[in-house]
C-alpha cells in the first residue's frame, strides 16, 4: 500500500517540480520540432525557454498557490464556493499535463505534484458530496492506506461505515467519510472565507476577480434586478466594457496593466495597492526581481550614507 509522505512539500517544491516537467517537455519537443528537421523555406518553431522558468506564466501553474493551499491547509480563496472554486479549467489541464506526461526519463513516476493533485481531488470529493475512495479518506486523515481500509473491519467508533466494493475501488459514502473523518486528529475541514468591509491587506490571483465581482454587485446592483455589470461597464468607459469587464469578473488574468486604474476607481480602492496586487498576481516572477533590484539599490544607497557619516566622524 501506498504510504503518504511525512513530509510535507513547501509551495517552492511544488513550482520546482512542475518547472522541470516543463522544461522537460520543452526539451522533448524540440527534438521533434527543431530548426535542423526545417524543411528550407519553412520558418524554424520557436521553442520557448526554460531558462529561470516562471510557473505562472502558464495555465497549468497561474493558480498553483490556490491548489497548494487548498490541498496542504484546507483553505479556499475568500470569495470563492466549492461551486466556483478559481481557475477549474486550469487545474484539470495540470491534471492531464502531470498524470498522462510526455515520456522521459528524467522525470520520476510520482512526486510532490502528484501528491498535491490527489489530495485536490480528494478535499474536492469530500467538499462537493461525492463518494470517497479509501486512498481519499487516507489522505484526508493523514495514514496510509492500509491503515484507512482496515478501518472498514474495525469495532466501535473507529470503523469506517458506508464502505461499498465495486469492479475498480472501494468507497465510502461522502456522510459516512465525513462522520469519520471528523474523529481523526489529523483531520482538518476546509475553511470557506468571505471578504470584509475593509480592504484586504493582499489578494491572490484567485481572489482579484472575486473581489471585483463581489464590489460591483454590492456598489452598482439595486433591488430591480438591472444589469449591474453594463451599469458598471458605463463607469469605466471602455469600448466593449460590459464584456470586458465581465470577463475580468470571471478571471483576472483578464486584467491589462493599463486596466488597473480604472478599475481601481471603479470600485473605490486605492489606485496603488490595487495595482500592485494585480501585478503581483500576473507577473510574479517579474515582480520578485523588481522588488529585489529596489531592496539592492536602497542598501547601496544606505551604504553610502553610513560611509559618508563614517567618513565625517573621522
Amino acid at each position: 500500500m501506498a504510504k503518504i509522505s511525512e513530509t510535507k512539500p513547501t509551495l517552492e517544491d511544488i513550482k520546482d517540480d512542475l518547472a522541470s516537467r516543463i522544461k522537460e517537455y520543452f526539451q522533448r519537443t524540440n527534438e521533434y520540432f527543431n530548426e535542423k528537421d526545417c524543411e528550407e523555406g519553412q520558418e524554424n518553431i520557436r521553442i520557448p525557454s526554460s531558462d529561470n522558468l516562471d510557473v505562472h506564466q502558464f495555465p497549468i501553474g497561474r493558480d498553483i498557490q490556490v491548489y497548494y493551499e487548498y490541498a496542504f491547509e484546507a483553505r479556499m480563496p475568500r470569495g470563492c464556493s466549492i461551486e466556483n472554486w478559481g481557475n477549474e479549467d486550469g487545474f484539470k489541464k495540470l491534471e492531464e499535463f502531470v498524470v498522462r506526461p510526455i515520456e522521459v526519463e528524467d522525470i520520476p513516476a510520482s512526486g510532490s505534484l502528484e501528491n498535491m493533485i490527489e489530495r485536490v481531488n480528494a478535499r474536492y470529493a469530500l467538499d462537493n458530496g461525492g463518494r470517497l475512495s479509501i486512498k481519499h479518506i487516507a489522505l484526508l486523515a493523514g495514514m496510509t492506506e492500509k491503515s484507512a481500509r482496515n478501518a472498514i473491519h474495525a469495532d466501535g467508533g473507529n470503523r469506517l461505515e458506508g464502505a461499498a466494493t465495486d469492479k475498480s475501488d472501494t468507497f465510502v459514502e461522502n456522510h459516512e467519510a465525513k462522520c469519520w473523518l471528523k474523529g481523526r486528529r489529523s483531520f482538518r475541514e476546509t475553511i470557506f472565507s468571505e471578504f470584509d468591509k475593509q480592504q484586504p491587506e493582499s489578494l491572490s490571483h484567485a481572489e482579484i476577480s472575486k473581489y471585483i465581482s463581489e464590489i460591483v454587485h454590492f456598489q452598482y446592483g439595486d433591488e430591480h434586478g438591472e444589469d449591474y455589470v453594463a451599469r458598471a461597464a458605463k463607469q469605466l468607459g471602455w469600448e466593449n466594457g460590459e464584456e470586458r469587464l465581465f470577463a475580468i469578473m470571471k478571471n483576472t488574468s483578464a486584467i491589462r496593466p493599463t486596466d488597473c486604474e480604472a478599475l481601481a476607481n471603479l470600485i473605490k480602492v486605492d489606485a496603488a495597492w490595487f495595482t500592485e496586487q494585480v501585478m503581483r498576481a500576473l507577473f510574479p516572477r517579474q515582480m520578485e526581481l523588481s522588488l529585489k533590484s529596489a531592496l539592492s539599490k536602497k542598501h547601496q544607497v544606505d551604504e553610502g550614507n553610513n560611509g559618508g557619516l563614517n567618513h565625517e566622524a573621522n
